[in-house]
């Protein structure tokens, strides 16, 4: 672990004489604004690197969890120093506008070895996949943190946070936006709520579903009374058909007994409380009936297994969706898993939109030709997607 954070260490110290290079014009290396954007790249990288060590499960000692957490806030500091807090102002107008056009320039060139007569509709198709905006519903009792949760996965706070009364008690859709990359978020009402009212929510989410990538049911770890949850589980979400769409997330699982002895130096549940929170699952499990997709427990207060659960999203996520989410995402909880899934999703739905596009439009000689290249231009156009979404 030492050689790990002195490594760490040098490739941060690397960054910043680039940077003072930079501010003080002995940088002859061009564009000002890419090389930010590249250094930026490589923090968030290493900051990645340094998560994954400080929240993983391996044995750290005291001494290099303080380093590490030492190495950590100095990347965020060096962070805020290359890229200050924006002003809305024509300049960062000017730069998301250079950025963008950069992007279809990249596209342009990645598919310029089809056949002329397809490009426009290949550059259409894949600039539409980029621009996809994906639609995450999050559901669940009032004090279940589901406000929390979300703080805790997103960049920014997206929604206000209050312990004396719930922010959450009609529907809201909240758009969290990143650069020129953005998802929505619908806070979808009706979990232990009057009984009477389940026809209505039933026609309500009949009419979200369709347009909902996928939906985040948060319980309370330490709530004992599910019937409220099961009975709008069995009698509204599942006849509505968002069963297959729905990720439960067991929260706050830091308040399961017996809590006062949750991990403070290592940040997880004592070997007790992991067995309150195994038992728990395996309750749940048993009372809702439903094997889609495992259940993720987490505490959103302590960041705890946070990581865990957005990798779980991401596998959930429809292919189109999971690089937007991943886009606005916090660095801090972003893994190698989590990225790799989401650009396998781009990879796959570029190539499909390549052979729809290919089969209706050319005939079958040039066809032949076109799938022959089409490889070349998926794998080109799959090494933009640190820029477009990174």
């Amino acid at each position: 672990m030492n050689d790990f954070c002195l490594m760490k260490r040098k490739e941060v110290n690397a960054i910043v004489k680039k940077h003072n290079e930079l501010i003080t014009g002995k940088n002859s290396e061009g564009c000002g604004e890419y090389i930010k954007h590249s250094l930026l790249n490589r923090l968030e990288n290493i900051e990645r690197e340094v998560n994954e060590k400080l929240y993983s499960n391996q044995e750290i000692s005291i001494d290099s969890r303080g380093k590490l957490k030492e190495i950590k806030n100095n990347i965020r500091e060096i962070k805020d120093r290359i890229s200050p807090m924006k002003n809305n102002t024509a300049g960062d107008d000017n730069v998301e506008l250079n950025n963008k056009n950069k992007e279809h320039d990249l596209i342009k060139n990645a598919i310029d070895i089809l056949p002329k007569d397809i490009r426009d509709s290949v550059f259409n198709r894949i600039k539409n996949i980029i621009e996809y905006e994906p639609v995450i519903g999050v559901m669940g009792k009032t004090g279940a943190g589901k406000s929390s949760l979300i703080n805790a996965i997103f960049k920014g706070n997206v929604c206000p946070v209050s312990d004396v009364e719930a922010c959450t008690r009609e529907t809201k859709e909240i758009k969290i936006e990143f650069g020129h990359r953005s998802l929505r978020l619908i806070d979808i009402p009706g979990v232990g709520e009057n009984a009477n009212r389940d026809n209505e929510y039933e026609a309500l989410y009949k009419r979200l579903l369709p347009k909902i990538d996928l939906i985040l049911w948060v319980i309370k770890g330490d709530d004992r009374a599910f019937s409220a949850d099961e009975h709008f589980y069995q009698q509204v979400l599942k006849p509505a058909g968002g069963d297959k769409k729905t990720l439960f997330v067991l929260n706050q699982i830091d308040k399961i007994e017996p809590f006062r002895e949750w991990d403070i130096a290592h940040n997880q549940p004592s070997p007790s409380q992991q067995t309150n929170i195994r038992k728990k699952e395996a309750y749940l499990i048993e009372r809702f009936g439903f094997t889609e997709h495992p259940i993720i427990s987490v505490s959103a207060n302590e960041k705890y297994n946070i990581s865990k659960l957005v990798e779980e999203m991401i596998r959930a996520l429809p292919k189109e969706a999971k690089s937007g989410v991943v886009a606005q995402v916090k660095n801090d909880v972003k893994t190698t898993e989590i990225i790799e899934e989401a650009k396998g999703g781009f990879e796959e739905t570029v190539n499909e939109a390549l052979d729809d596009i290919i089969d209706h439009y050319l005939p079958k000689p040039i066809a032949s030709v076109a799938k022959a290249a089409k490889k070349v231009v998926v794998q080109a156009v799959k090494k933009l997607w640190g820029f477009v979404f990174g």
